[in-house]
């Protein structure tokens, strides 16, 4: 299973605008299914979280 996902790959996925796409991904790790790898350009990428246990 592939845990990350850059930028650039998300809209291409998914079918989405790029704008829609940094609002997306925004939006993951706000609510902590995603976190932000690097700051901006090329090296920058989100992977998932791992879950907490139950």
């Amino acid at each position: 299973m592939r845990r990350r996902i850059g930028d650039k790959e998300y809209p291409k996925l998914f079918g989405v605008s790029e704008a829609t796409a940094t609002r997306d991904l925004k939006e993951l790790v706000k609510r902590g299914i995603f976190e932000k790898i690097g700051v901006t350009g090329n090296g920058t990428y989100y992977k998932l979280k791992p879950s907490k246990p139950s």
